[in-house]
């Protein structure tokens, strides 16, 4: 016989199967050689009807799904011909009032419902009160096996089967087999009382454990041959670990309707076009049945000869070979792990918690904060809990990268038509999500403009193209999903988030903690001989913003130009027009899209782009806000820059959305990081726009408090148009402007009016700026000391005044006095 000869294969896990499934051969085929070095087992050939039939058996002492999966490929890459699979051998029955399940019985897996037959499930060595978890859903026999399977059964109905006949007929021929492969007698075959543990350790039943009734529950006598096995057809539970639990047993017979628990069909169900027979030899409880191995072995084979004599030889002929239905789990993530990756604990236990209540949830935050690394560590691990689920990776940042993505996908599970120019990817690969039978995780990445989600556009009817599908992305994803079935989002924008996870709050993703920002600000340096001064580390990681691209791309900076750490802060803090240039460097980072920016300020680019292109207003008051001092933006001093009030609170949303501008606790202002209000103005500039939304702002600010008689109104107006310039590095300017702020908010507030002391605090900044390092000092001490006794040493806003002091004194080489009040800041941060 020719290796090309064999179309059947059948999987065996222990020898007592493998002895049973030789034995029951019509004819037993001399071995050829092996034809893969990779290929690890050991075979019989033979014959059964008309069938050539390839027999392998897992390595001794091996068990579980993965040990049966690896035979099953190491089978096919030496016997390319086979067809159909039989995985075939012992089982635990699961009795219950519905099905009459007995020890020698035979259980064969055949879809239920929406199952395919074999159910996977995650329980460990099953202890009372754990909960039963699927890990995947696995696909149903083949058809000609299933088709069979029906012809099979009806037969048996009519005219009996032949299973006790063919164990009486091997046992004949081969005397030796008789006293492990006979029926150990109806008597051995007791049912205990769930509730009723096996006494003693490693001895039988009939030694340790009561005859009696109670514990043993009485069953009818079967009406006809109470040693014909009975066939049950249904569903059959694998998992990595042995039932041994009768209570667990009840609990998920009742729930699911399994017949049967075993260890191995889940890892050959989807890889492995094959039928699962089990032969029951216990009960899946504590008890010991060893006696029935032999017996139900021999039960669940005799079951199989049956099956395969019912199957033409044309049919397996005419079948695919098993090898054109193996489709690995896809894992389409391009991006390694990251050995560096800061664990956000709290984040992940948010994603599992909403991908377990809605099987959907989407990361928001601000470009660069670390979605798509958490998307990635997420998979990963995702991966690792699941083998058996795809992963797919959609980058979503345009309809062009979407159907990429579908092609891909498409052409990596070998969906038919997937090939063909007139077919719409997007739409193979919709369909085949929506399918029962699959098991995956989807990740939308970038996925940051709605309109390509949520368009109402013509572009519906045109054909796809390289660069355009048919419809709106979201008429591509499943409106259904489930257990099976996830989707995970990262964006930039929280209504869109919020709208494709189905109206979900999402995870939102913030900027590092200052711990966190330490952490990968070294491991980002590692290798290069540097010192992370105390002060200057976190002087720097505060003007990044605790952005972890931001950071990454200053230590990508820093190593490739060997610089230190002090000297690029010093870079950083020299004005406006350096912090710009060297945060718009684009370097190389192989964890970021190809041609996606890698600089904090190219990427937020991005954002701002979008947001001019579908809310032109929005920009607007985005680039006005980005004019003023960056805390406490009074809401009423934006509102006449809208013509209506539904305008101004969807352009409020959006910024909030991207997380471009914050909403203080309690209050109707707003506050505008430093680093997204620089990016801003970068943005400007790039567009010629900057010089003009500072004048427009003036002139609002000019027109809001026009009365210079009301002296708190031109004081705040000074105070804004100061801060301003100490943005613009006119520090003359905004020396004069600040000390009139200070001068009316003193007369008119008083010393110790927070006011007065946020003037005072921005006046010795301007000095600190103008190089004036020791009256810079008399007025943050001066400042410090109003802080302190209006507001207690612990406020937040005394802690500023505590490291703005420190900078000060820092520059005036007092180093001691300046790492005291540095120790003072940290330690009052931590409560």
């Amino acid at each position: 016989m020719r290796r090309e000869d064999y179309t059947v294969g059948w999987i065996c896990v222990a020898q007592t199967e493998y002895v049973a499934a030789c034995e029951l051969l019509d004819e037993e085929h001399p071995s050829l050689p092996t034809s893969s070095v990779h290929d690890d087992n050991a075979y019989t050939l033979g014959r059964i009807g008309d069938h050539h039939i390839v027999i392998a058996c897992l390595p001794k002492g091996r068990y579980g799904i993965a040990s049966a999966a690896s035979v099953a490929k190491d089978m096919l890459r030496s016997f390319e011909s086979i067809r159909i699979g039989l995985m075939v051998g012992i089982g635990g029955g699961a009795p219950s009032d519905k099905h009459d399940i007995r020890l020698g019985d035979v259980v064969v897996g055949c879809p239920v419902k929406k199952e395919g037959g074999v159910v996977p499930y995650n329980f460990g060595k099953a202890i009372q009160d754990q909960e039963f978890e699927r890990t995947g859903f696995l696909n149903s026999p083949p058809t000609v096996l299933l088709t069979a399977l029906n012809k099979l059964s009806v037969h048996h109905e009519r005219k009996g089967s032949r299973i006790a006949e063919s164990v009486q007929m091997m046992i004949t021929q081969n005397p030796r087999l008789r006293k492990k492969y006979q029926h150990p007698g109806a008597g051995y075959d007791k049912l205990y009382d769930s509730s009723y543990n096996h006494r003693g350790s490693d001895h039988r039943c009939d030694i340790e454990c009561d005859s009696a009734s109670p514990p043993v529950l009485l069953r009818p006598r079967r009406e006809l041959d109470p040693d014909e096995p009975v066939v049950h057809y249904g569903l059959i539970a694998s998992a990595d670990q042995l039932m041994k639990d009768a209570i667990a047993r009840d609990r998920i017979t009742k729930e699911h309707d399994v017949l049967c628990f075993e260890m191995e069909a889940a890892g050959l169900m989807n890889d492995f076009p094959c039928v699962v027979i089990r032969g029951i030899c216990d009960y899946s409880d504590s008890h010991k049945n060893d006696m029935w191995q032999g017996y139900a072995a021999v039960t669940a084979a005799s079951y199989a000869k049956e099956l395969l004599r019912m199957i033409p030889e044309h049919e397996i002929a005419d079948t695919q070979k098993a090898t054109a239905e193996m489709v690995k789990p896809l894992f389409s993530v391009p991006y390694e792990r990251d050995v560096n990756f800061i664990d956000r604990k709290d984040i992940f236990v948010q994603i599992e918690e909403q991908l377990r209540m809605h099987h959907r949830a989407s990361l928001c935050g601000i470009g660069g904060v670390g979605k798509s690394q958490i998307a990635i560590e997420y998979a990963y691990r995702f991966r690792q809990s699941r083998p058996q689920s795809h992963v797919f990776w959609v980058y979503a940042a345009s309809s062009g990268t979407f159907l990429q993505a579908c092609h891909d996908i498409a052409r990596s599970l070998k969906l038919p038509t997937c090939d063909d120019p007139k077919t719409d990817p997007c739409e193979l690969v919709s369909k085949w999500l929506k399918e029962e039978g699959h098991s995956w995780l989807m990740i939308l990445d970038n996925a940051d403009n709605a309109e390509l989600f949520f368009s109402s556009t013509e572009s519906d009817a045109l054909p796809a193209t390289l660069m355009q599908t048919q419809s709106s992305l979201n008429d591509y994803l499943p409106s259904v999903l489930s257990s099976q079935k996830s989707l995970l989002v990262t964006t930039r924008s929280r209504p869109l988030g919020e709208d494709l996870a189905h109206g979900e709050l999402c995870v939102g993703v913030h900027r590092f903690s200052l711990q966190e920002a330490k952490d990968l600000l070294q491991l980002k340096m590692k290798g290069l001989k540097t010192s992370f001064e105390v002060y200057i580390t976190e002087r720097l990681l505060d003007i990044l913003g605790y952005i972890p691209l931001a950071i990454t791309q200053a230590a990508a900076f820093i190593k490739r130009n060997r610089m230190s750490i002090k000297g690029y802060l010093a870079a950083l803090e020299k004005d406006n027009q350096n912090l710009t240039d060297y945060l718009s460097q684009d370097l190389q980072d192989p964890r970021r899209p190809r041609g996606f920016p890698n600089s904090v300020f190219r990427t937020w680019k991005l954002s701002f782009d979008q947001i001019l292109t579908q809310e032109p207003q929005t920009a607007k008051l985005l680039s006005f806000i980005a004019m003023l001092n960056p805390q406490r933006i009074p809401e009423n001093l934006l509102q006449p820059l809208a013509e209506r009030d539904v305008d101004f609170r969807m352009a409020l949303g959006t910024l909030d959305g991207f997380a471009l501008i914050t909403q203080e606790s309690g209050r109707e202002t707003y506050t505008i990081h430093p680093l997204v209000q620089a990016s801003v103005h970068y943005w400007l500039e790039q567009r010629s726009e900057k010089a003009d939304y500072a004048s427009r702002a003036l002139q609002l600010l000019a027109k809001e408090f026009p009365n210079e008689d009301d002296l708190g109104h031109r004081g705040a107006l000074l105070y804004n148009i100061g801060w301003f310039n100490v943005q613009q590095g006119r520090y003359i300017a905004a020396y004069q402007e600040v000390s009139e702020a200070y001068k009316i908010n003193r007369e008119q507030l008083g010393e110790d009016a927070t006011t007065t002391l946020n003037s005072l605090s921005l006046l010795a900044l301007v000095l600190r700026y103008q190089g004036k390092y020791e009256a810079a000092e008399e007025m943050n001490r001066r400042a410090l000391e109003g802080y302190e006794k209006v507001l207690g040493v612990e406020h937040p806003d005394t802690l500023v005044s505590v490291s703005n002091l420190t900078s000060v004194l820092k520059y005036q080489r007092k180093y001691k006095t300046a790492e005291e009040m540095n120790r003072r800041a940290l330690e009052g941060r931590k409560k």
